[in-house]
C-alpha cells in the first residue's frame, strides 16, 4: 500500500537559549511517498506498518531578542587641524530579521492503526506514531539584508541605512546533518476507489529528539552588530 503524502506546519520550530536572538515565524512543507503493509486485526480495524521517504522544505524567520547598541572608537582626519581625531559612533538597532530556509531529505518509520466507521467500511478512523529522521542538504540566509539604524556621532543624532551581505553568522543557524523526531498523527480516511484509493486528512505532531542545531559562536556576522 502507497500513500502520498502533503504536508504543512505552520510552527517548525523553536528558538531558545540566548536573548539576543528571537524567533519572528517559522514554518515547514514535506512532501513524499509512504510505502507499507496491513492486515486485519479484529473484523472493524486493520494494522501496519509504514516507511517512506520525501523532502521537508522549511524556514525560520531570526531577528533581534533586544534592541541593541554597540559602540566603535573611529580615526577621522580633521580638515581644519589637518590631524586624525577619534570619533565615537554609537549604533542602536531596534528591529531586524532575516529568513534562514533549509532542504531536508527525510525518512519516517511508523506503526497505523485503522478502525471502521460504518458497516460498509467507506470512513476509517486512523492513526500512527513512530520516528522521522531527517538529512539536512542545504541551509540558506535571504541575502544581501538591508537594515536601518540610528548612530550617534560626538553625541549629534544620524539615521543611515545600509546593506549587509549577511545578518545572523552561518555558524549560528547551520543544521546538523541529522536530526531525529518522534511523530503521531490522527486521521479520517476516506475510500474513494474500493479498496484503491484513499483520501486521507489529519493533523499530527511532531517533537525534536534531538537538537537541530547548538552553537555558542558569536550571532551577527557584521562587526557593528
Amino acid at each position: 500500500r502507497a500513500k502520498l503524502k502533503l504536508a504543512y506546519a505552520p510552527f517548525a520550530y523553536n528558538v531558545s537559549g540566548n536573548d539576543r536572538l528571537s524567533k519572528s515565524k517559522s514554518n515547514a512543507f514535506d512532501v513524499g511517498i509512504d510505502y507499507g503493509f496491513t492486515f486485519s486485526s479484529r473484523r472493524k480495524s486493520k494494522m501496519g506498518m509504514f516507511f517512506g521517504a520525501g523532502l521537508s522544505f522549511s524556514s525560520v524567520t531570526l531577528g533581534l531578542g533586544k534592541e541593541l547598541k554597540n559602540t566603535h572608537d573611529v580615526p577621522s582626519l580633521n580638515t581644519n587641524t589637518g590631524m586624525y581625531e577619534m570619533k565615537r559612533y554609537t549604533y542602536t538597532i531596534t528591529n531586524a530579521v532575516e529568513q534562514v530556509s533549509y532542504m531536508d531529505l527525510y525518512v519516517p518509520v511508523y506503526f497505523e492503526i485503522e478502525h471502521m466507521l460504518g458497516s460498509k467500511g467507506r470512513v476509517m478512523l486512523s492513526w500512527n506514531f513512530g520516528v522521522k529522521s531527517y538529512l539536512n542538504l542545504s541551509a540558506k540566509a535571504k541575502t544581501p539584508y538591508t537594515v536601518t539604524f540610528n548612530t550617534l556621532v560626538n553625541n549629534e543624532s544620524i539615521e543611515v541605512t545600509t546593506t549587509f551581505e549577511s545578518f545572523i553568522d552561518p555558524n549560528t543557524y547551520a543544521k546538523n546533518l541529522f536530526d531525529l523526531s518522534a511523530i503521531a498523527n490522527l486521521g479520517i480516511d476516506c475510500n474513494v476507489v474500493k479498496n484503491r484509493l484513499y483520501v486521507n486528512a489529519s493533523v499530527g505532531y511532531e517533537h525534536g529528539i534531538m537538537d537541530s542545531y547548538v552553537s555558542n559562536k558569536q550571532v551577527y556576522s557584521n562587526p557593528i552588530l
